[in-house]
Order: C-alpha cells, then sequence, then structure tokens
C-alpha cells in the first residue's frame, strides 16, 4: 500500500487531461468530416495546453523542493502529464491531415517528398 496519502497536485492534471481528449475527438471528428475549419481549431488549441502542461510542471516542481519525501508522486504526474502532451499531439497531427494537401501544393514542398501520394482534387 501507498505509505502517502493521495497528492492534492494530482488535480493539475484534470484540465489537462479534459483538454487532450477535446482535442483526439474533434480532430477525428475534423478527419471522418473533411472538416477543415474545425481541424485548424484543433491546431489552435495546442499552443494552450502547452502552457497549461508548463504551468503545472513549474508547480510540481516547487513542490518537489518543498516536499522531497514525495519526489516519486509528483515526478509520476509530470510524466503523466507528458504522456497527455502526446495525445494532443497526436490530435494536431490527425487534424492537419484534412487541409495538408492544399498546404503542401502552397508550401512548395514537392509532392516526392511528402510521404502520402497527393490527391490532385484537393
Amino acid at each position: 500500500m501507498n505509505k502517502h496519502p493521495p497528492l492534492p497536485e494530482v488535480s493539475l492534471i484534470v484540465p489537462i487531461r479534459a483538454h487532450a481528449l477535446s482535442m483526439f475527438k474533434h480532430s477525428i471528428d475534423a478527419f471522418v468530416r473533411e472538416d477543415v475549419e474545425l481541424a485548424r481549431a484543433v491546431v489552435s488549441r495546442d499552443k494552450q495546453l502547452d502552457d497549461m502542461i508548463a504551468s503545472a510542471n513549474r508547480q510540481l516542481s516547487e513542490r518537489m523542493v518543498q516536499d522531497g519525501d514525495r519526489l516519486r508522486g509528483y515526478l509520476n504526474v509530470i510524466l503523466i502529464s507528458r504522456c497527455l502532451e502526446r495525445v494532443a499531439d497526436h490530435a494536431t497531427n490527425i487534424a492537419e491531415d484534412p487541409f495538408m494537401p492544399r498546404q503542401r501544393r502552397t508550401s512548395g514542398i514537392k509532392p516526392d517528398h511528402y510521404p502520402f501520394p497527393v490527391d490532385s482534387t484537393c
């Protein structure tokens, strides 16, 4: 059994989780519906999530200094926040797919340098 009571700081990842999972859901919706506006909205939310994680990690780092006995718990919360950041990064990648072919044509990237075939209808 755990020697320590639950960390109150675990609550720091609750809004991060909600934000990351919402991004993931909306990215799938955007991909399935080919909804470019929804996809762009998902991509624009990535910075907000990164800021939330940075803030939580600063608070957790301060707590580590103040309460070294619970270092492992604080590190676990940081690791969870990093996993949620990966979820959001994957969501961003999924959301970019519906409008990537258009950007590819105007970005100067040659089709043979992009890993997927160019759809000339995009």
